[in-house]
């Protein structure tokens, strides 16, 4: 009886192990998914779409390989069925080098190049006499470079204090950097080091007046190394900084609360920085007084996207920066745009300002040739774009709070002020 039990219980863990072999395979199925994971056909029935929901999640948490999948394949259908640009450039790094034979240092030269570091050597020299330092022994390229590397290791390794770093203790000590530089030597370096001459600083109250030459030859290298794709992105981003130095900004809704405020336009297929700008704060005059400058975040714009103008691009931005005035001043550049706006921005329909939407519900109207857009998701979520086609897709794959994947139907915009739920689309003439 005790062989029979045992035999029915090695039966029942071979048909556990068989099922858990079809699950896993099944999971594998979803690591490559194909055209008919992601159907967007607005034409698909509802039981079509709930069997597509259940094969391609099937309780797998999504992974980036597959997030971006899903945005390529949402993009290349949107791109397909109607007004989208057509994009002729290629897209892709400058300078074709094999990461296999090629030292990191020469990827870091193309954006920081060896004549930075010299120029920065010839200013640290200078500054260094203009202190009267005593015993200083001249700096040079190469030397500067063995220093940005200690702060890059410090970076990464963190201790508690800098002095750490040259410990005569082995669990704390850090050979890599107490071999290649003393610390008398570096404090040294730390102290003095000085990218810019003083005496020819003009305005030494701007952020950038101390980094002037640096941030213009990182602005020209990161522009002119890598062909832009077509899709641009516009934000901001914070550099987190707590000193005495003039220039912060507070944003306690940001990551990151207190420091300075780069503009920044990137590439949307790799997130590549191309254009960027360091915010100052207001303009001020001879007196220190502040200027009011009208239409700041338009100018910001377009200084960002001056190098893009003509070619097709197609720029997101968020509610900061969108509006109905700035998108047609853009498209008479033949650069296009898709973003989230405020009700109260410039060029928003009035009539859409007062419209009360249920979840589900979606409203839109077209003026010109920008569509305006409200659809009550979690909250109400306005945008607008003269790019995206008058059809598309209402299929979109989104992310639960288990952290799966959920094919979800949204509806469609048009071309005329439509209100429509999940059931049916109401059409109303304009």
């Amino acid at each position: 009886m005790e062989l029979i039990g045992l035999l029915d219980t090695v039966s029942e863990l071979e048909h556990t192990v068989r099922e858990l072999e079809d699950d896993q395979g099944v999971c594998y199925d979803h690591d490559e998914p194909n055209d008919d994971d992601f159907e967007t056909d607005l034409e698909s029935d509802s039981d079509a779409a709930v069997e597509d929901d259940d094969e391609m999640v099937d309780g797998m948490a999504p992974t980036p390989k597959r997030r971006k999948l899903a945005r390529d394949n949402g993009l290349q259908k949107a791109k397909s069925t109607g007004r989208y640009p057509v994009f002729g450039g290629v897209v892709g790094p400058v300078d074709q080098l094999d990461p296999s034979v090629t030292p990191c240092l020469d990827f870091v030269k193309l954006l920081w190049p060896d004549s930075l570091c010299e120029y920065i050597a010839e200013q640290t020299n200078l500054y260094a006499r203009q202190c009267g330092a005593k015993g200083w022994s001249a700096t040079n390229s190469a030397e500067l470079w063995v220093f940005l590397g200690i702060v890059l290791e410090m970076g990464i390794h963190r201790l508690p204090e800098i002095t750490d770093y040259w410990s005569k203790d082995s669990l704390l000590g850090v050979q890599s950097v107490s071999n290649v530089m003393s610390l008398k030597r570096f404090q040294s370096l730390w102290r003095y080091l000085h990218c810019e001459d003083n005496t020819s600083i003009t305005d030494a109250r701007r952020v950038t007046s101390k980094l002037k030459t640096v941030l213009e030859t990182l602005k020209a290298n990161y522009f002119m190394r890598y062909n832009p794709s077509q899709e641009l992105s516009v934000d901001e981003m914070m550099i987190k900084y707590k000193g005495r130095k003039s220039g912060k900004i507070h944003m306690p809704k940001k990551p990151v609360k207190l420091g300075f405020k780069v503009w920044c336009c990137s590439f949307s297929c790799c997130g590549y920085l191309c254009v960027f700008d360091v915010y100052s704060g207001k303009l001020t005059d001879s007196s220190g007084k502040k200027i009011a400058v009208k239409g700041l975040v338009k100018n910001v714009v377009h200084r960002l996207l001056t190098p893009f103008y003509g070619h097709q691009h197609v720029v997101y931005m968020d509610n900061f920066y969108t509006s109905g005035p700035l998108i047609e001043e853009l498209a008479k550049q033949n650069v296009f745009t898709v973003g989230t706006i405020l009700k109260n921005a410039a060029g928003f329909p009035a009539s859409l300002k007062d419209v009360v939407l249920d979840k589900g519900d979606y409203t839109s109207m077209t003026v010109g040739d920008i569509s305006y857009s409200m659809f009550n998701d979690r909250r109400v979520v306005s945008f607008a774009t003269n790019v995206f086609p008058d059809r598309m897709p209402y299929t979109v794959m989104r992310m639960h709070k288990d952290g799966t994947l959920h094919s979800q139907s949204v509806p469609p915009p048009v071309s005329l002020h439509i209100t429509c739920t999940w059931e049916e689309l109401t059409i109303q003439g304009v």
